[in-house]
C-alpha cells in the first residue's frame, strides 16, 4: 500500500512539473522578443500566422507549404538546376525544422526550368514557404547552414520584389574564397520587374547586393539572425547585435532619391527558407551528400497596435459583437472620401480624400463603435499621409469619441508625392466608454479654393511610455547574459550584468528552482560547472521588472 501511494505522489508530482513547465515555457513565448530588442524598444508583437518554434511532430501545412506538395509551385520555381525541390527532404527532428539536401539519381526529375537548357539531375532540395504574408517588421531565425555546397538561405518574394535576407554557402573546400564564403550572409534586393529600367535583358534585376561577413562558419552551430525591415531601412543582427555593415538605407541605395528604382522592397512578402545549388560556386557531389539545412525556429513581429491594425489599414472588416463591420462613411460625404486601392502605404488600401472647389460640409468617415479600446495612459496616434502635387488641404481632424477628443493635424507644409509619417499625442484619464470609436474629419475651414487629393493609411494608437524610451536609458537598464550558450567544460562561469538587477532565479528545463542569490555587483559571475548540458532559465529580477532569459550548456 505504501508503495502504490509513493506511485502515486511521484506520478503526482511528475505531472504537477510538466503543468509548471508547460506554463513556464508559455509564459516565456508570450513574452518572447527580438533577440537584439528584449525591452521591446521596438514595441513588437508576435505575428503567430508566421512564426513557428517547430516543436510539434510533423510540419504545420496548414501554416506553411512544403514547395511541390500536390503539385503546387509558388513562383512556378521548382528549384536551381540541377537540384529540384522534392517534397520528401522536409522534416521535423528533435524540434528543428531540418531541409535535406541529397544525391539521388534515380529521382523523378522534371526535364527543365521554364524551358530552359539547364537540367535537373542528381540532386534533390527542399523549400519551405509561408502560407501567409506581412508587411514590414522583424524577421528572426535560428539556424544552422548545412555543411556542402549549397545553399541555406532565407529570403522573401512577393509583388515583383524579392529580398534575400541571407544566402549561405557552406563551402567545405580550402581556399580563401572558400573560407569566406562559409562565414558569408549574402544580402540582396532584386527586382523582377519587366519596367524597371535595372531589369536585365538576360531576366535577372538585381537592386543591392551586399555581402555581410560573419566573424564564424555559418555551418559550424547555431546563430541568431535578425532582420529588421521598414520603408526606409533593413537592419542585419547576428546574435543580437547590428552588424557593422548591416545597415542598408533607402537613401543610400537610391542615391537619396535619384535612382527610386533600387529600392523594392515596399510590398508584402511570402517568406522562403530552402536550398539550392549554385553552380557557378560549385556542386556537392555524392560524398557531399546528405547535408540538412537546420532551423531552430522563426519568428516574425509586427508593430504592436492598439486597435486592429488590418482593418485601420483599410484592408479588412473587424469582427464587433460577431458582427463583420466596415468603415461607415454618410451619403454627404461619400463623393469626397472612400477606401480605394488606388495607392496604400502597406497592402492595397488607404482612405482616399479628394475635393475639387470649396467644402459645403464636413467630410468624414467613422469606425465602428467599440473599435477603440484603451486604458487609462499616455498614448500616441500615428497615421501615414500622402499628398498628390498641387493639393490645397491644409488639416484635418482624428477624433477618438468616447470620451470626446478632437486631435488636429496641420498637413500644409508637408512634402507631396510620399508618404509621411504625422504623429499626435494625448492623454486618456478614463478607459474608453463603450461607444468609442475613431472619427476622420475634414472640415470646409481645412481647404482652399482648388483641389486636393489625399491618402491616409495605417492608422496606430500606442503608449507613448514605450514609444519615447531613450536609448540611453535602454542600454543602462538592458540586462545581459554571456557567454550564451556556453561549453562548461572550456567556461566556468556565466556572467550576468544588470545594473538595478538585485536577485537572480535559476531554472531547469523542467522548471524547478535551482539557485536563488541576491545580486550585489553589477556583473554578476554565475558558476556552472556543476550544471549538465542541457536548456536552462535565468529570472533577472529588479525592484520593477523581471526579465527571463535561456541559457544553454552544451
Amino acid at each position: 500500500m505504501k508503495e502504490e501511494k509513493a506511485i502515486l505522489n511521484n506520478k503526482i508530482q511528475t505531472i504537477g512539473l510538466l503543468l509548471f513547465f508547460s506554463f513556464f515555457i508559455n509564459v516565456i513565448y508570450g513574452q518572447t522578443l527580438p533577440f537584439s530588442d528584449q525591452q521591446n524598444t521596438g514595441n513588437w508583437i508576435l505575428n503567430t500566422d508566421i512564426s513557428d518554434e517547430f516543436e510539434n511532430a510533423i510540419l504545420n501545412e496548414n501554416q506553411w507549404l512544403i514547395q511541390g506538395r500536390n503539385g503546387e509551385y509558388q513562383s512556378n520555381f521548382r528549384g536551381r538546376p540541377p537540384s529540384q525541390f522534392s517534397t520528401e527532404n522536409v522534416r521535423i527532428e528533435n524540434g528543428k525544422l531540418k531541409l535535406q539536401t541529397k544525391w539521388e539519381p534515380d529521382y523523378n526529375f522534371n526535364p527543365t526550368q521554364n524551358n530552359s537548357v539547364e537540367k535537373y539531375e542528381n540532386i534533390t532540395t527542399a523549400a519551405v514557404i509561408s502560407k501567409k504574408q506581412f508587411h514590414y517588421g522583424y524577421m528572426e531565425i535560428k539556424s544552422k547552414a548545412a555543411k556542402a555546397r549549397i545553399t541555406s538561405s532565407f529570403w522573401t518574394t512577393g509583388k515583383q520584389s524579392e529580398l534575400d535576407m541571407f544566402e549561405m554557402f557552406g563551402d567545405t573546400r580550402a581556399g580563401e574564397a572558400n573560407i569566406n564564403w562559409r562565414k558569408r550572409l549574402k544580402f540582396n534586393i532584386i527586382s523582377w520587374n519587366p519596367n524597371n529600367k535595372y531589369y536585365l535583358p538576360d531576366g535577372n534585376g538585381p537592386a543591392h547586393t551586399r555581402n555581410i561577413q560573419a566573424d564564424f562558419n555559418t555551418a559550424d552551430d547555431f546563430h541568431v539572425y535578425g532582420f529588421e525591415w521598414t520603408s526606409e531601412y533593413i537592419k542585419v543582427f547576428i546574435d543580437g547585435v547590428l552588424h557593422p555593415n548591416g545597415t542598408i538605407l533607402k537613401s543610400e541605395i537610391t542615391n537619396n532619391g535619384a535612382d527610386p528604382d533600387r529600392w523594392t522592397t515596399d510590398v508584402p512578402y511570402w517568406i522562403w527558407v530552402d536550398s539550392e545549388t549554385f553552380p557557378w560556386l560549385g556542386l556537392p557531389n555524392a560524398a557531399d551528400l546528405p547535408a540538412d539545412y537546420e532551423i531552430e525556429y522563426i519568428r516574425i513581429w509586427d508593430k504592436k497596435n492598439l486597435v486592429n491594425s488590418e482593418f485601420f489599414g483599410f484592408e479588412k472588416t473587424i469582427n464587433i459583437d460577431n458582427d463583420e463591420k466596415q468603415w461607415f462613411i454618410p451619403n454627404n460625404s461619400t463623393a469626397n472620401i472612400s477606401v480605394s486601392n488606388d495607392d496604400a502605404f502597406r497592402w492595397n488600401n488607404s482612405l482616399k480624400f479628394t475635393h475639387n472647389g470649396t467644402l459645403s460640409n464636413n467630410i468624414v468617415a467613422f469606425s465602428p463603435f467599440k473599435s477603440v479600446n484603451i486604458p487609462t495612459d499616455d498614448y500616441k496616434v500615428s497615421l501615414k499621409i500622402k499628398k498628390e502635387p498641387g493639393s490645397v488641404i491644409n488639416n484635418f481632424q482624428v477624433i477618438l469619441e468616447d470620451p470626446y477628443q478632437i486631435l488636429d493635424f496641420d498637413v500644409s507644409a508637408i512634402e507631396t508625392e510620399k508618404w509621411i509619417t504625422v504623429t499626435k499625442t494625448f492623454s486618456r484619464n478614463v478607459v474608453s466608454g463603450s461607444n468609442d470609436r475613431l472619427r476622420v474629419r475634414i472640415q470646409p475651414a481645412d481647404v482652399s479654393s482648388g483641389s486636393s487629393t489625399m491618402y491616409i493609411d495605417d492608422i496606430s494608437i500606442n503608449p507613448t511610455s514605450v514609444l519615447n524610451v531613450g536609448s540611453n536609458n535602454i542600454e543602462e537598464n538592458k540586462s545581459k547574459v554571456y557567454p550564451n550558450p556556453l561549453d562548461n567544460s572550456i567556461v566556468k562561469n556565466i556572467n550576468i550584468k544588470s545594473k538595478n538587477a538585485k536577485q537572480i532565479v535559476l531554472y531547469n528545463a523542467a522548471g524547478i528552482q535551482l539557485l536563488k542569490i541576491k545580486k550585489t555587483t553589477e556583473t554578476l559571475a554565475l558558476p556552472v560547472r556543476n550544471l549538465s548540458s542541457g536548456i536552462y532559465f535565468l529570472s533577472i529580477i529588479s525592484d520593477k521588472t523581471k526579465e527571463t532569459k535561456k541559457i544553454i550548456i552544451k
